[in-house]
């Protein structure tokens, strides 16, 4: 099974070295970070415009869903015309995914490259049916699942004594996904384009890869959380990672990395949500884009978006990567941990005085390592309950420890600021 895609797959600019890189997501500033950090040029569309976002992206432009890409990316075009540019994909932007494929239409020649894939690939990574077959190939299991058209009409039995999810199509961070009570709660019955899938319980991983035209890389693993809110329980709350990893898991991550490639004919960046449950390997989702875990495996040695564009660049030589070469060479592990508002609130000089404060004090015996703050809110931004307030960030010697801390600093930190 091979995704036919409505356009030309956009590796084929062989020897297109982007100086600038134009992200478009829901919050670019993790993206934006690794692309300076490559010695590039940013510009990002993306939903908040966080101080550090605008302290590296210029321009910064504010993406509204509901209108068309193209106009804003012409802009953006229009401010350094002869920089060659690439533009790349960040999370929640895959509902966009349509419109983004008007605007390569529109926009890509010599000097622009849109490094993404195109909207039936998108689709493709989050149909259910395709992923079934891509766990089958690649020597994983596929929860049980049921079209919700096939629900209505009856002909897909499902079992209400079991735990079954509610799941978008085209969303990422876990955002609507929900408990399923049953047919007859009507309020809880999913979208036309969403599916059930049964809950799985286990540990929950995040895999990054890399795939050329011809072969895929695996850049690491990190361990994700999600939770937190019982009005969320699914959304994504946080990674930490580079985990340490066998050669035997290795193995299998490669097997089904190389059956992802070859089914969706990606090319670049993308990551996997997988559960273990100690004995099975189940795949959840495709993210066919950058994630929110890849910033934890930048390092001096590798920068992720830096093998996107090479990935897009060449289909000939090989990414230098290292997480294949030493799959037990982890020494600590960094994470970060999302805080969200539980209230509305506004984003003021008092609350921005009282987080330097709460930064700049001396660490107790839950906080060994410096904790950082980032995805900062502009000074007037409003913050509504359940929205992100900002992320923490921290190193330590073990995932254990390492959670606890930021655990314990975001409730110590969101208690102060909504106070």
């Amino acid at each position: 099974m091979t995704v036919q895609t409505t356009l030309p797959i956009p590796r084929k600019s062989l020897g297109f070295r982007p100086r600038r890189l134009i992200l478009i997501g829901g919050s670019a500033r993790a993206a934006a970070a690794s692309a300076r950090a490559a010695g590039m040029a940013v510009a990002a569309i993306d939903l908040f415009g966080d101080q550090d976002l605008r302290a590296v992206a210029e321009p910064w432009v504010r993406w509204n869903p509901s209108e068309p890409l193209v106009d804003p990316l012409g802009r953006l075009f229009s401010a350094a015309p002869d920089v060659p540019t690439g533009i790349v994909l960040v999370g929640g932007a895959e509902s966009a995914a349509e419109s983004l494929d008007d605007a390569r239409r529109r926009w890509e020649s010599d000097r622009v490259r849109f490094l993404m894939p195109t909207a039936s690939q998108l689709r493709a990574a989050s149909d259910p049916a395709v992923l079934q077959t891509i766990a089958q190939t690649g020597g994983v299991a596929f929860p049980n699942w049921c079209d919700v058209d096939r629900t209505r009409r009856s002909s897909c039995a499902v079992d209400e004594t079991q735990h079954w999810l509610v799941k978008p199509r085209m969303r990422c961070g876990g955002l609507a996904v929900r408990d399923y009570r049953g047919q007859a709660d009507t309020d809880d019955k999913p979208q036309p384009s969403g599916y059930l899938q049964r809950f799985v319980s286990g540990q929950l991983l995040g895999v990054s890869y890399c795939a050329t035209a011809d072969s895929v890389h695996c850049l690491g693993v990190c361990l994700g959380r999600s939770g937190g809110a019982r009005a969320a329980p699914y959304r994504y709350a946080g990674s930490i990672g580079p985990l340490p990893i066998t050669a035997d898991l290795l193995a299998k991550l490669h097997r089904l990395g190389e059956a992802i490639r070859a089914t969706l004919e990606l090319c670049g960046l993308f990551g996997v949500d997988l559960i273990c449950d100690g004995s099975q390997i189940y795949l959840l989702e495709i993210n066919a884009r950058y994630c929110a875990s890849m910033e934890l495996l930048d390092n001096g040695s590798q920068n992720c978006l830096t093998l996107h564009c090479r990935a897009f660049a060449s289909s000939d030589s090989p990414l230098e990567t290292h997480a294949d070469d030493r799959p037990h060479a982890v020494e600590g592990v960094r994470g970060k941990r999302i805080v969200y508002a539980r209230r509305r609130l506004v984003w003021d000089p008092e609350r921005q005085r009282t987080l330097g404060a709460f930064l700049r004090q001396p660490h107790d015996a839950h906080t060994a390592n410096p904790i950082s703050a980032h995805d900062l809110p502009c000074l007037g931004t409003v913050i509504e309950a359940g929205s992100p307030l900002l992320t923490l960030t921290g190193r330590d010697d073990t995932v254990r420890s390492l959670w606890r801390q930021l655990t314990c600093q975001s409730i110590r930190l969101r208690g102060m600021l909504e106070a």
